[in-house]
């Protein structure tokens, strides 16, 4: 699948609405891909064909192209990747399971076979402005690629090639920067080894493509293995990659666009401030500068388009999926009885839920230690611990949830700090500034809502569930007979 095939796919299921009249790309798109989220279920993307100074076949932006249903948010990485979209969150999350542990290398093909090779900019006639890139928050610092996009970057000493999604901001028609957090592979491969030689690094960057490149290089897999082999993974076949025009590395043969260059050792410049998934809004950064030497791309490409600190938007969607399968395998793999991992849908993936069984004395410190060790704890600062009895797979797992903590938690018991310091998600408005690049500088509260182990069985108390409370029989008349009214 690549982009366009998405596209089509959003259209067969009602998920996409198309507008092509003249949109700005100054703040307009993102006004337009932030409400797309807001109203609704919030489950539409939007396809911007007339980007105002671009004008028609001039290059499209696709806002909210992965954003998710707020009551199964879930729903659209299952199209995403091919799978049933009705499908439940625990068979969802069983299914990214069994096919993640079966990478399947990329496959390499011939420039006439590569769809992202139809034009090319090299050398003096590169122009990144071509492109129409939005602004999307009026206090951003600079107009950014900030959704479907991945930095491709190789490790001098191993041949190790690392994937990463990183966001970009454009500074000039040949240069752009962008979030590059010491502890991240890509980033740290770079000023750990190219900087540290004063030698440029060779990037390639990536936009568009399959939808399952966004999974595999948001995901925390270890160091010295390649993304694009999890790419294949998902898919279940082969990625088609193709050789890079002006370097050795290799990318994807149906992105649209590929940005080819090298990152300049010890040359930093202004990056943001930009709106963050925090929900705020955080001060410029000195990063590294990217040069580009070439541009190769499809006609009329598609930027994407993640609005960052709207409840529900790509962010939640993409990476919360990610994130609470990989730590509910991590769990699981690690002997732990937990039943179910979710983030908690209206802060992104900021808190974590664990549902699990409790089987001995001292089991919920051990679980926090192992989580807080974990490395795809790295963007929370919170969880909650629900009883393994407790349903989170479902559309009403908010409510659920709150329901535990409200009636479960008692504060001078079940609340708690780790101290220890911890991963801490670089972004996170609690860290100082000077700490949040370091990554290891956090904190986490924890909410224990599971019921006490040395309870005598009369003391113990179920939540009572909708079939609990009637009739199986009149609970279905009396919602047939509501239907019927026309009570929504």
């Amino acid at each position: 699948m690549d982009a366009r095939e998405w596209v089509d796919l959003l259209k067969k299921y009602d998920e996409i609405v198309e507008i092509n009249e003249e949109i700005d790309w100054n703040l307009e798109v993102s006004a337009y891909t932030a409400m797309a989220s807001r109203v609704g279920d919030g489950r539409s993307s939007i396809l911007f064909n007339n980007i105002k100074g671009y004008g028609p076949g001039n290059g499209r932006i696709h806002g909210a192209f992965t954003a998710g249903s707020r009551r199964r948010p879930w729903r659209k990485s299952a199209l995403a990747l091919g799978m049933d979209p009705d499908i439940g969150w625990k068979e969802f999350r069983d299914e990214f399971i069994r096919r993640f542990k079966h990478p399947i290398k990329p496959m390499v093909v011939d420039d006439s076979e590569a769809p992202c090779k139809e034009n090319k900019m090299i050398g003096k006639e590169v122009d990144l402005l071509k492109f129409p890139w939005p602004f999307i928050h009026q206090t951003d610092g600079g107009r950014y690629s900030a959704g479907f996009q991945s930095e491709i970057i190789e490790d001098p000493d191993t041949g190790w090639v690392n994937w990463g999604n990183y966001r970009m901001m454009i500074l000039s028609k040949n240069r752009f920067t962008g979030l590059q957090v010491f502890g991240q592979h890509g980033p740290t491969i770079f000023y750990t080894k190219y900087e540290a030689r004063n030698k440029p690094a060779p990037f390639c960057y990536i936009l568009g493509g399959d939808p399952a490149i966004l999974y595999a290089t948001g995901s925390a897999l270890p160091a010295g293995v390649c993304e694009a082999d999890y790419v294949g993974a998902l898919r279940q076949e082969p990625l088609k990659v193709v050789r890079a025009e002006t370097n050795k590395l290799f990318v994807p043969a149906e992105a649209e666009i590929v940005i080819e260059g090298e990152i300049m050792p010890h040359e930093r410049a202004d990056e943001g401030p930009i709106g963050e998934y925090t929900g705020y809004v955080h001060s410029k950064n000195k990063m590294p500068v990217f040069y580009v030497h070439a541009i190769t791309y499809r006609s009329n490409p598609i930027i994407t388009l993640s609005t960052e600190g709207v409840s529900f938007n790509d962010n939640m969607t993409v990476f919360n999926t990610i994130f609470s399968v990989e730590a509910y395998q991590a769990f699981r793999d690690a002997g732990f009885p937990v039943t179910d991992v979710r983030g908690l849908g209206e802060v992104s993936y900021a808190t974590v839920v664990i549902a699990t069984e409790v089987p001995y004395p001292g089991y919920i410190r051990e679980l926090t230690n192992f989580f807080d060790s974990h490395k795809g704890s790295i963007w929370g600062s919170s969880g909650i611990i629900v009883d393994a009895d407790v349903d989170i797979s479902g559309e009403d797992m908010s409510y659920k949830v709150y329901q535990e903590m409200a009636t479960k938690c008692d504060p001078k018991r079940d609340i708690f700090i780790t101290y220890t310091d911890h991963y801490s998600p670089p972004l996170s408005p609690m860290v100082s500034a000077k700490d949040r690049l370091l990554g290891t500088k956090g904190c986490r509260w924890w909410w224990n809502c599971t019921t006490p182990r040395t309870w005598a069985k009369r003391e113990k108390v179920n939540a009572v569930a909708g079939s609990d409370l009637f009739p199986q029989d009149m609970i279905f008349k009396s919602r047939s007979k509501l239907d019927s009214l026309g009570v929504k």
